[in-house]
C-alpha cells in the first residue's frame, strides 16, 4: 500500500517590497524566479530582484495604468496590459517598447511554454492569437467567440493546450498545434476565475464569484471531475502547486489558503487586511509572490510581498511515495 508522507507548510518569512505610489494590482514570477514584475494603479510597472528586493526597471509610458503582466519564457519580453485595453509589449532587457499590439480592448494574455504563441483575451469576448518568430509579431486568427470580456488565460505546461475563462460563465478549451481550434465549452453556474491546468495538463480548476467550490474538469471531455467545497465566498485565484499536489486560493479576497489536493484537506490559512487581487508561485514552489503582503502590524496598500517558505518543493512526495492526487 502506498505510504502519504504528512503535508506540511512552514511559517513563512514575508518581505515587503516599497517603491509603488499607489495600490498594488498584479504580481508575477519571471521564468528564472530571480525578479517579480508588479503593476499598479499608480500608472507604473516595475521589476525586482527577488532576494534583495531592489527595484531594477520601472515601466511608465502609457496614459492609464497596466492591470497584468506577463513574461515571455526566456524572461526577454514582458506584455502589459493596460486598464484602456492596450496591450505593450516592451524589451525587459532595455526598457524599450518593442510593440504596441493592434487590439485595443485586451483584459488577460498568455505566452505558450515555447515561446511561439501569445495569446490576448478581449473585452469583445475573442481570443487573438499571436505568433512570434525573433522580432516579428503577427496576429494570427482569432479564436472562440465567448458572450462577454476573456478575463483569463493559461496554457498547459506542454503547449498543446489553451484555456480561456469569461464572465459569460463559461470556460474554453483550445487544441495547439499547426492550427488552434475550439475544442469543447463547459459552462458554469457563476462567472469563471483564473482557470489553470494541473501540471500534468489532464486537469483544469477554476473558482468562481459567488460560488463556494474550486471545479475540476477533465481537460479532454470537459467534463466536472470534482467540486470542491471551500467554505468561503468568492474563490479565486486559483493555482495547482508544480507538483499538483496542493491547490492555492484565495477566499472571500483576505484568506489565502492552501489544500491537499487529493484529501481537499486545508492545511494552512494566511489572512491579509487587504484585497488579494493576484499571487504567483515560484517554480520550485518556494516563494510566493503576493500583490498585499500587509500583517496586524503593517498596513501598507501600495507595497507587495513575497513570502518565503524556506525550501522547494513544499510539502511533496518523493516518486515512490507519491499518488494520483486528482
Amino acid at each position: 500500500m502506498t505510504r502519504v508522507l504528512p503535508f506540511v507548510i512552514p511559517e513563512p518569512k514575508r518581505t515587503l517590497f516599497r517603491g509603488h505610489q499607489d495600490k498594488v494590482v498584479s504580481v508575477v514570477f519571471s521564468p528564472n524566479d530571480k525578479h517579480v514584475a508588479s503593476t499598479s494603479l499608480d500608472g507604473t510597472a516595475r521589476i525586482w530582484e527577488v532576494e534583495t528586493g531592489n527595484e531594477i526597471r520601472y515601466f511608465d509610458e502609457h496614459n492609464g495604468y497596466p492591470i497584468s503582466s506577463t513574461f515571455s519564457p526566456d524572461g526577454k519580453l514582458i506584455v502589459l496590459i493596460y486598464d484602456t485595453g492596450i496591450t505593450l509589449i516592451w524589451n525587459n532587457e532595455t526598457g524599450i517598447v518593442e510593440r504596441l499590439l493592434e487590439c485595443n480592448s485586451a483584459r488577460s494574455c498568455a505566452f505558450s511554454p515555447d515561446g511561439k504563441f501569445l495569446a490576448i483575451g478581449l473585452m469583445s469576448g475573442e481570443v487573438d492569437v499571436y505568433t512570434l518568430r525573433g522580432n516579428d509579431i503577427t496576429r494570427w486568427k482569432h479564436v472562440h467567440k465567448h458572450d462577454q470580456e476573456v478575463d483569463s488565460l493559461s496554457f498547459s505546461l506542454d503547449g498543446k493546450r489553451l484555456v480561456s475563462g469569461s464572465e459569460d460563465r463559461t470556460v474554453g478549451i483550445y487544441n495547439v498545434g499547426s492550427d488552434i481550434e475550439l475544442k469543447w465549452v463547459a459552462k458554469s453556474e457563476c462567472f469563471v476565475k483564473t482557470p489553470t491546468f494541473s501540471p500534468d495538463g489532464k486537469y483544469v480548476a477554476f473558482g468562481s464569484e459567488h460560488d463556494t467550490h474550486i471545479t475540476i474538469l477533465d481537460a479532454e471531455t470537459g467534463s466536472t471531475v470534482r467540486r470542491i467545497h471551500c467554505g468561503i465566498l468568492h474563490v479565486y485565484p486559483v493555482r495547482f502547486s508544480s507538483n499538483g499536489q496542493w491547490l492555492i486560493y484565495v477566499g472571500q479576497g483576505y484568506l489565502l489558503t492552501f489544500m491537499e489536493t487529493r484529501t481537499e484537506k486545508q492545511i494552512k490559512k494566511i489572512p491579509f487586511l487587504e484585497n488579494v487581487w493576484s499571487f504567483d508561485i515560484s517554480g520550485n514552489d518556494a516563494k510566493l509572490a503576493i500583490n498585499t503582503c500587509n500583517d496586524h502590524q503593517v498596513r501598507d496598500v501600495n507595497t507587495f510581498g513575497i513570502l518565503d517558505f524556506g525550501g522547494p518543493n513544499l510539502g511533496a512526495m518523493s516518486p515512490e511515495e507519491a499518488e494520483l492526487f486528482i
